[in-house]
């Protein structure tokens, strides 16, 4: 039985690239509330582990569980993914950024402008909404990121 507390769990995970192990018997536990990340150097296995957890990739073998269902059974746009590297685009500001992001993730248009300004409040980005995304910050520029891969999931009040 899965507990309730656990968001992600990956059982026994492998995954195989003809006669390349790229991941190799993964376990682990993410609980409600954790912060967590990958450490390890180039080649460990992170992005494919990544890409298995979040359907994007089907292990060889084993099991990914998110919030007690299968990962493959879980809706596509309701998982964020916050690569290393940032991904934006310098011409658009950061409310166009955001706009962008949600109709790629094909939310509704009526919620879209709602979940936009609360990404900007919520992540401290209202006073660069209209910012184009060369004129941020590093710090700035993380945060718009991190407003993205929360697109689908955040809640319209």
């Amino acid at each position: 039985m899965i507990s309730l507390l656990i968001i992600i769990e990956a059982r026994e995970v492998t995954r195989d690239f003809g006669d390349f192990r790229a991941v190799d018997k993964l376990n682990l536990k993410i609980k409600r509330g954790e912060v967590f990340g990958f450490l390890g150097p180039n080649g460990a296995g992170k992005t494919t582990s990544i890409s298995i957890m979040v359907g994007l990739l089907r292990p060889t073998n084993g099991q990914v569980f998110i919030e007690g269902s299968e990962v493959e059974k879980v809706e596509k746009g309701t998982i964020g993914i916050c690569p290393q590297e940032l991904v934006l685009w310098d011409f658009l500001t950061c409310k166009e950024s955001l706009m962008l992001m949600g109709d790629m993730y094909e939310v509704p248009k009526d919620e879209l402008k709602k979940r936009v300004q609360k990404l900007l409040d919520d992540l401290f980005l209202s006073d660069k909404a209209d910012t184009l995304i060369t004129q941020l910050s590093g710090g700035m520029k993380r945060r718009l990121n991190l407003a993205q891969l929360l697109e689908p999931t955040i809640p319209v009040i």
